[in-house]
Parts: structure tokens; sequence; C-alpha cells
């Protein structure tokens, strides 16, 4: 079995877990959510982007010490500018990296004849299709990065737009049958099936963790021609070492996170937001690269 088709059938499991599992019902807590998609973040996530420095230097923007400091300060630049606008103009800010996101998420979705139709459709239901039965929620998770009334206004735009989504979405899956690529129409069903019943945040984690992290993880390896894991596992020591401090300091000093502010969290995950916006544009940088 590839690395390719292990990431896709652990995704298929773990969807048809999580939606038997809601459709029991079996309820699953916020914390619990939380604690699931933060322990998928470290684990995925961290590597998902930390290797952002060697992508640089694949597309050779770092191989001299100006092109080395040019590129920390682009990169540090974009994700400081994007803070500042979400600082001054939530709205805005925020409307940014939706689009990037969308764009960069719609990548994972290529297609021989209608790349760029099919990377749109599923890049924004990517975005618009918890609205459709968990307005509430992502209103509330919302609302901690924009002010509530554009929350409000943003999900059920989300909402609209997702309803209207969903013949593309099955025409896609319709055509990947139709193909007999059985295993492609399996994952953008389980897919729709997760974003529109599964609670916000465990579709993130089903999404992000398990299909879009690992299956860009892999590509970097292949791309940047590490010759084994063990190679680019030590490339993210430092970075990895560094986050697990950080985790063992959360734990250590658990109590005083119950009075961390709203205001506190909330540019918190701007930041992290932020500084993910250097990392999609690289990445789509280098995927038209690859497709040239």
């Amino acid at each position: 079995m590839t690395v390719e088709a292990l990431i896709n059938r652990t995704y298929i499991g773990a969807s048809i877990i999580f939606l038997a599992l809601v459709l029991e019902p079996i309820s699953i807590s916020f914390e619990i959510q939380v604690l699931i998609l933060l322990i998928g973040s470290l684990i995925v996530g961290l590597p998902h982007g930390a290797l952002d420095y060697d992508v640089a230097k694949h597309l050779g923007m770092c191989l001299t010490t100006a092109q080395k400091i040019k590129f920390l300060l682009g990169y540090t630049g974009i994700a400081g500018i994007n803070f500042l606008l979400w600082l001054i103009l939530p709205f805005i800010g925020f409307l940014f990296f939706v689009a990037i996101s969308i764009w960069h998420f719609g990548e994972d979705w290529p297609d021989k004849t209608l790349s760029a139709m099919r990377q749109l459709v599923f890049g924004t239901a990517f975005i618009c299709l918890p609205a459709l039965l968990h307005a509430y929620d992502l209103t509330i998770l919302f609302s901690y990065i924009i002010p509530k009334n554009y929350s409000i206004v943003f999900v059920e735009t989300c909402r609209f737009i997702g309803a209207g989504l969903l013949p593309l979405l099955m025409f896609f899956v319709v055509r990947d049958l139709v193909s007999k690529k059985i295993e492609n129409a399996a994952i953008a069903t389980l897919f729709i099936a997760s974003g529109v019943v599964l609670p916000p945040l465990i579709y993130l984690f089903l999404y992000f963790c398990l299909y879009h992290g690992p299956h860009h993880t892999r590509q970097l390896y292949n791309v940047l021609g590490y010759r084994s894991f063990s190679q680019m596992f030590r490339t993210l020591l430092q970075i990895m070492g560094l986050t697990c401090v950080l985790l063992a300091g959360l734990f250590l000093f658990r109590d005083g996170l119950s009075n961390i502010s709203r205001e506190t969290f909330s540019s918190l995950i701007i930041l992290i937001a932020c500084l993910t916006t250097p990392h999609m544009m690289l990445i789509g940088f280098l995927n038209r690269t690859l497709n040239e």
C-alpha cells in the first residue's frame, strides 16, 4: 500500500467512525473537540508548515545570505501586515485570510479538465459547508476573531453559498464514479457529509489533520528530496522540541489559563492565522512551479 493510499483510507475510516458516533447519537463535548483538534494540529499541523524554509531553498529563494534575510523579512512581514490589518479592520483581514484559505485548500482537489472549477468549489465548500447545520456554533467560533455582527452575516452568507454548492459537489462525485475513481468519490462524499453533519472542530480535525496535512507533508517529502523520514524529522526536531516545551508549559500553568482574557485568546488565534497566510502563499507558488 502506498503512503497516499494509506492517508486516503485513514481519512475515509476516521470520517466513517465520527459520522457513526454523531448519528448514534453520541455527544462530543466542545472541550473534547478542542482537545482532539489541538493534539492533531500539534502532531500533523506543525510538520505541515515547519518545512517552509526548506521549500524556499528548493525554490531558490534562500541561496545567499541576502536572499535568506529577504525571505525571512518577507515571510514575517506578510504575517505582520495581515495581523495589523486584522486588528485595524477585522472583517477585511478575516476575509483576506478566508480567500487565501479557499485557494490553498482548493489545491487539494485537482482535476485534469475542470481543475480550476473543482478547486474553487471544494475550497469554498471547506469554508461554507459547516454553516448548513451548525450555524450557531460557527457564529460563536467566528465571534472570537471578528465582531459578532460580522460573524452572523458571514455565517448566513456561508449557509446560502453552501446550499448552492451542494449540486456542484455532487456533480464532481458522480463524475468520479463515472470515471471509476471510486476512492476519490468516497473521499469527496465523506468530505461533504462530515462538513454538513459533524461539529465544525471535528470536521476541521478530520480534513486538516488526517487528509490535507499528511498529503502536503508527503508531497514535500518527495519534492524536497529527503532520503528518509528520519532526515525530514531531524529538520523538524528543533521546532518540534520547542512546541513540546510550550505545551508542557501550558499544562504546568493551566490554572492560570482560566484567567486569560477573551481579547488575549482572540489575538492568539488571529496571530496563528496570520502566520499561516505566508505559508499558504509559499505553497501556492510551489504548486505553480511544479505544474509548469
